[in-house]
């Protein structure tokens, strides 16, 4: 096995702020307080609570009154000048400068209250005060203070900066609850007290006061090392390793770990890129089992967590062997499954036969999409063992804050910490005993065991077990199709605590097994005497060809085999097993990707570090791609077709047969020669449309190819990189058979698009349109060309591209989304203005536009050439996430979102937006909307609650405009914390749509479909009403309803008009609900209100020519629509004025023989209808026969009035027929047909008849002998 870098899984980071411990030394005093909580003095008496005057004293000037309100709040941290009181200097730690720094935060205090005492009078914030003082990490304070004192501070001589002090959530409240910890602590009084858990990962943030607020002996960080400085100190650098520690063992105000009294030991493995070498991890494993480093004593840690791994893990990896060492040594060892997402990704080192390897699931008990599956590669070992939360996890970050992530590295923690609580109720038990108690009791989800393993964590359930089965889970391997049948079997042991006996009966749960498998428990009741144990055996018996699921990797079959007991309490023993072939092959050269293929559309990969991959028995193509000459910038891609797979096979592979070469001379749109520095490929199945891989390099001018079949093509795109002002990426086709050649490409291929951001207030100079990969799918593969650099002009900014329509029915896509970035700032700093939507140009003509996923529906499809972005009126895109103890306010766009898009679901930065929670009109918590580090934050308020209960949140938005009128977007969500869901509906989409694209301003006489469209999700059935009025009207009027949560579309009236306001009012199954009022939320210009007499003035088979009797006035448009028997009303163009009191217009597509009515898109349309019936005796077809008489072939002239099949006969005097011909697919025009009398024919007179569209032409024509 190759050596691999350890990557942290899915660091999702999310800003934190610091509470670090107050500062040691005389305390001093500085604030503001209401009077009537502090009175000191007779003035105090007089003043009433809530009269808005506060009481301003200093530590040592007088007291001051000032009239104060309360929207001016800011929170800011202020450091110092200077070294904080610990400082490290070399390997030496300072402790000598607590003085200095309590000198300077004196003066600052004396200098805050001479700056407030000079604003008394002036409007100020209440609660000006210094709410924390920093000195041992930093020297500085965090303070409350007016916006109008901020600039003051900022400039006195000894403040180095100035920053926002960011709004924090603090809160394990969901997670822990779900699994059931709490009860734990409540009704066993477990908590983890003196069991001691490592921690092997980033390090620890041991100030962190949550985590006990120091470090060694006494502390909750009891001990630990840094591996990876070679130090004794294992401070976080990352944060990843704070995040998991309080997951485990946090307590704090408000936030409490699963196990909040563990001891924990930090190991500092990884650096502050997230990465280490394995070596790091197998050292910090062999420390938890010696922590003091005496081999005489038996120290060895409880409990440790690896929330890190290397993708792809095998069993006898070095770190997996190193598991299961200090595992038979009596410590539990917890590692995250992987991020990988896919089968046979079980990270190193989970895939270690004793780790317990932890899924991630969400709060829906559903497994997350990024969370690695099983079996382990090779081993066929049943993997994970269960799953626990591990999608958006709050817990503690580095500095005294908190931070929010995802990943199987949040989910092993919760599992850490109930096998802390369980070693602590129960200490006498061993490692197996402590698994089967996590792994059996855990609860069933959707997910088979593949993915999930046995479900999700319960802590309560594991807790109140009296009785375990082991092992806690069965993995029966791999059958090799060529066996003639094949057995395993395995040995069940139960023990019980129980003091009474016990009678258990063991069944399949639910699922029914497959044809030719056969599972037995023998026997399948067992009696067990009080505190006794007793043994069964499970028989697994399978034919050839049973197991397999040919389309779905792992190639084999899970279940759960359960245990129950008469009072109701069951264990669940997942199991997995396999049916496939293992394929290995003997590289000749280096091979960088091997992958292995059907014609079906099945594919599979080598996993990285492996030779061997497994798959069904079949017929297969391998393909392998390589440099073997990389100082020619030449790659290689070897084909090696029709492998026949029964039963395992290795073979050796090279690139001797890649022969022929494929060179590139490529041009970009302009016409110009292209000299790309990269080149992507995309390796196609023609027949299928199944793409099989994306390969490529930097430097790549041509490749070698095995000649191949038909069946491939491969599609390419050549790039020259973005930092020019224009880039390019060229795509092109070539299709197999392969042969030498040079490729090059049409440049009038491209089509040209437009895309126009909006201006943002006082920026100027260079702008940049960044392409943001999808890293799953290959990236922004198939574009053409980009200006990736524009100056920001004051009506906007308008970015060209170009792209090439996909050579396959397949998406091609400007990456995960495109973001406006401004360049202003420097090369070292990236500020996003803007991010666009993932935009799909494979959706025919249009660009589909996905503001959740490309993989879901387009909420629209954009025409033509040219798209705006970011101008519309704004889209509430919160998502709660509420629970008996906290309000909770997320971006429903995950980490990239932010509160609000546009219509076409841009994000922009987020503006100032303020909010508020209320219950029964009494204020509970108020604030501004954060805007993150630089981009959007996913981040919303996140409010404790102590009681329960009904409460309103509002939010405003008012920082916007929409031609040029000033925007507000109000969002009022009114819920009860104490049902069972306690959240109002979710919208995921909402736009007003002309055309079915989104618009600011309609014309709704051409516009065929003016509608609002928008998407509610719910499980309870959300309904919900759309009103209408125009901007600043009393009263709303009703424009529609839906009864159902789900996708919506409600029409506009054509008499709109002016600016208009919408209001959307929602109510789910609970009583929950949303309001969002968007004002305004489109410009409508009304249609005519007029009475249109209409009437025919041409009439023909292939031409209508229409008249109203309408003046149109200047600048006005009025679609016309037409309807054909048996469809629905569609715009087919637009009216034209033909003289100044009529309207005209002529369709010349439509079919001879059909009724069709027409009219125009007014208020009433229906008044303008006209019916028309085309007739279809005009034009005809023709017919004429030559030469006649004749004695040889003769030739049929025909003359179409339109394309399409007809029917010829040749008949006799008496009407029989002697021969007949039928041609599908005649031109429309002149046609010459020859025909060839049949052999014996005899002479004579004769008709040929033509039959075409409903007509019938006859000619005579004489054959002579």
């Amino acid at each position: 096995m190759s050596a691999r870098l350890i990557l942290i899984a899915a660091l999702c980071l999310a800003a934190a702020s610091s509470r670090p411990a107050p500062a040691s030394g005389a305390s001093r005093e500085f604030g503001v307080v209401r009077p009537g909580l502090a009175a000191d003095s007779s003035r105090d008496q007089a003043l009433r609570p809530d009269s808005g005057v506060w009481r301003i004293f200093g530590p040592d000037g007088p007291v001051t009154y000032a009239i104060v309100r309360d929207d001016n709040l800011r929170s800011i941290i202020v450091r110092f000048h200077g070294p904080a009181a610990f400082s490290k200097q070399g390997s030496t730690v300072r402790r000598d400068q607590a003085a200095e720094v309590d000198r300077v935060t004196a003066r600052f205090e004396n200098d805050l209250a001479r700056l407030a005492a000079a604003t008394a009078g002036t409007a100020i914030a209440p609660g000006i005060a210094i709410r924390q003082r920093f000195s041992r990490l930093l020297s500085g304070v965090a303070v409350q203070v007016p916006a109008a004192l901020e600039s003051q501070l900022k400039a006195l001589p000894y403040v180095q900066s100035v920053s926002p002090d960011v709004e924090v959530r603090a809160s394990l409240f969901s997670s822990v609850p779900l699994i059931r910890a709490d009860r734990v602590w409540g009704e066993f009084g477990f908590t983890g007290a003196g069991v001691r858990v490592g921690i092997i990962d980033t390090g620890v943030d041991y100030h962190h006061p949550w985590l006990g607020g120091g470090f060694g002996p006494g502390f909750r960080v009891a001990g630990g090392w840094d591996f990876f400085n070679d130090d004794a100190d294992p401070m976080d650098d990352e944060g990843h390793g704070t995040h998991v520690a309080g997951i485990v063992a946090a307590d704090g105000s408000g936030l409490r770990g699963v196990a909040p009294r563990a001891t924990l030991y930090a190991y500092k493995v990884l650096g502050s890129g997230g990465f280490g070498p394995m070596s790091n991890i197998i050292a910090a494993l062999e420390r938890s089992a010696d922590p003091d480093g005496d081999p005489a004593t038996d120290d060895a840690l409880d409990v440790v967590n690896l929330s890190l791994g290397s993708s792809f893990g095998s069993a006898d990896d070095p770190g997996a062997v190193a598991i299961d060492a200090l595992s038979a040594l009596g410590t539990v060892c917890v590692v995250a499954a992987g991020n990988s997402g896919v089968p046979f990704s079980i990270s190193t080192p989970a895939s270690a036969r004793a780790a317990i390897s932890v899924a991630a699931s969400d709060d829906n008990d559903q497994i997350a999409g990024f969370s690695s599956r099983g079996p382990v590669q090779g081993t066929f070992d049943l993997k994970p063992e269960l799953c626990a939360p591990g999608v958006e996890i709050l817990s503690l970050a580095p500095g005294g804050g908190t931070a929010t992530r995802s990943g199987t590295s949040m989910a092993a923690p919760h599992v850490a910490g109930v096998a802390a609580l369980l070693i602590e109720q129960h200490q006498d038990w061993t490692v197996e005993d402590v698994r089967a108690a996590l792994v059996e009791t855990a609860r069933p989800n959707a997910a088979d065991s593949f993915a999930a393993g046995a479900g999700r964590l319960d802590a309560y359930a594991a807790a109140s077990a009296r009785w375990l089965v082991t092992p806690s889970k069965l993995s029966f391997g791999r059958m090799r199709p060529a066996l003639s049948h094949w057995t395993r079997a395995e040995t069940l042991s139960v023990r019980s605590w129980s003091a009474a006996p016990l009678r258990l009966h063991f069944a399949l749960e639910r699922r029914a097994l497959p044809d030719g498998v056969a599972i037995a428990v023998e026997p399948e009741t067992l009696e067990i005497a009080a505190g006794g144990t007793a043994t069964a055996i499970v028989r697994l018996v399978a034919s050839p060809n049973a197991l397999a699921a040919p389309n779905a990797v792992p190639f084999g079959w899970s279940g759960t085999l359960v245990a129950s007991a008469a009072d109701g309490q069951t264990r669940r023993v997942p199991f997995g097993v396999h049916e496939c072939v293992e394929f290995a092959s003997e590289d000749s050269e280096v091979i960088e990707r091997l992958l292995i293929h059907d014609r079906k559309g099945r594919q599979f990969e080598r996993l990285p570090g492996f030779d061997a991959l497994f798959v069904p028995a079949g017929r297969y193509d391998l393909v392998a791609f390589g440099n073997p000459a990389a100082a020619s910038g030449e790659m290689a891609i070897a084909l090696h077709e029709g492998l026949d797979l029964t039963d395992d096979r290795t073979v050796s592979l090279s690139f001797a047969e890649a022969t022929e070469r494929i060179t590139f001379e490529n041009l970009a749109p302009d016409g110009t020669p292209l000299a790309a520095d990269r080149t992507d490929f995309e390796l196609v199945m023609v027949d299928s449309h199944v793409l099989l891989a994306t390969y490529g390099g930097f430097g790549v001018q041509s490749f070698r190819v095995s000649p191949g079949t038909s069946g491939y093509r491969l599609e390419y795109v050549r790039r020259r990189g973005a930092q020019t002002r224009r880039s390019f990426a060229v795509p092109g086709a070539v299709a197999a058979p392969f042969a030498t050649r040079i490729e090059s490409n049409r440049s009038d291929a491209f089509r040209r698009l437009s895309q126009t951001f909006p201006s943002f207030a006082g920026l100027t100079g260079r702008l940049a349109f960044d392409l943001v990969p999808d890293r799953q799918h290959g990236g922004y593969f198939g574009f053409a060309a980009l200006d990736s650099i524009a100056e920001a002009g004051t009506d906007g900014t308008t970015f060209e591209c170009w792209y090439v329509p996909p050579a396959t029915p397949r998406h091609l896509y400007l990456g995960q989304r495109t973001d406006l970035i401004d360049l202003n700032a420097g090369p070292l700093v990236r500020r996003t203005l803007l991010s666009t939507p993932t935009l799909d140009f494979g959706a025919g003509d249009g660009v589909g536009i996905h503001p959740l996923s490309l993989f879901e529906r387009p909420s629209f499809v954009l025409r033509g050439e040219a798209l705006r972005f970011g101008a519309l009126a704004p889209v509430f895109r919160g998502r709660f996430n509420n629970s008996p103890g906290q309000v909770a306010l997320f971006s429903s766009l995950g980490f990239s979102g932010g509160p609000f898009t546009d219509m076409t679901g841009s994000t922009l930065l987020p503006p100032a937006a303020s909010w508020r929670l209320t219950s029964d009109s009494e204020p509970i918590a108020s604030g501004i909307l954060p805007a993150g580090g630089g981009a959007f934050d996913p981040r919303g308020p996140f409010v404790p609650i102590a009681i329960p209960g009904p409460f309103q949140f509002e939010i405003e938005h008012h920082d916007w405009t929409l031609r040029g009128r000033p925007g507000a977007l109000d969002v009022r969500a009114r819920f009860d914390t104490r049902r069972l869901d306690p959240d109002p509906p979710l919208l995921t989409s909402f736009a007003v749509l002309a055309d079915g694209e989104p618009a600011d301003s309609i014309d709704l006489g051409s516009a065929a479909t003016p509608e609002v469209r928008f998407e509610l999700r719910d499980d309870s059935h959300a309904r919900a009403t759309l009103e209408w009025r125009e901007l600043g009207a009393i009263g709303w009027q009703p424009l529609g309803a839906v009864a159902d949560s789900g996708l919506a579309s409600i029409a506009l009236p054509r008499s709109l008009a002016g600016a208009i306001e919408l209001r959307l009012v929602t109510r789910d199954g609970w009583g929950n609900e949303l309001e969002i009022v968007t004002s305004p939320a489109f410009v409508a210009r009304p249609a005519l209100d007029a009475e249109a007499r209409g009437h025919v003035a041409v009439l023909d088979v292939g031409r209508v020519e229409l008249r109203w009797d309408l003046a149109l006035p200047d600048g006005a448009r009025l679609g016309v629509e037409r309807r054909a028997e048996g469809e629905a009303w569609r715009r087919v163009g637009f009216a034209s004025t033909v003289s100044p009191t009529s309207v005209g217009y002529h369709d010349d597509s439509v079919t001879p023989g059909r009724i069709y009515r027409y009219r125009l898109l007014v208020q009433h349309p229906e008044r303008t209808e006209i019916e028309i019936a085309v007739p279809i005796d005009r034009p005809s077809l023709e017919l004429a026969v030559g030469p006649n008489p004749t004695a040889g072939p003769f030739v049929a002239h025909l003359r179409l009035p339109t394309a399409g099949a007809a029917e010829l006969q040749v008949l006799d005097i008496a009407g029989r027929r002697v021969f007949e011909r039928r041609f599908d697919a005649l031109s429309a025009g002149p046609t010459a047909l020859e025909l060839e009398w049949p052999r014996g024919t005899r002479p004579g007179l004769y008709f040929v008849r033509v039959r075409w569209a409903g007509q019938d032409r006859i000619a005579r024509i004489t054959h002579l002998r």
